[in-house]
């Protein structure tokens, strides 16, 4: 399967997108709520806030049902004693 068509590469890069096209409309809502067009607390703020909301709780649920990998956090004092063994990270 070609690198660029792999489900998981994919769903990453999914995510990165909608992070990326949600923006706009936050910093617009904050912009035009700044600048009096729309009041702060009004359901359009909200609405124009939805993208990023969505985006964020999708990506929380997502990382914690996929999980985290212990090695990707190591410390340096673990591979120093050896306690940190049989990862790439380990011949660093």
């Amino acid at each position: 399967m070609a690198k660029g068509l792999h489900p998981r590469a994919f769903r990453t890069r999914a995510f990165a997108w909608w992070g990326l096209v949600a923006i706009p409309f936050y910093v617009a809502a904050d912009l035009l709520a700044m600048y009096g067009v729309i009041s702060a607390v009004s359901s359009a703020q909200v609405l124009m806030f939805m993208p990023l909301v969505v985006q964020e709780m999708v990506l929380a649920v997502w990382m914690i049902a996929r999980g985290f990998r212990p090695a990707a956090v190591s410390t340096k004092s673990e591979l120093a004693n050896g306690t940190l063994r049989d990862t790439p990270a380990a011949s660093l």
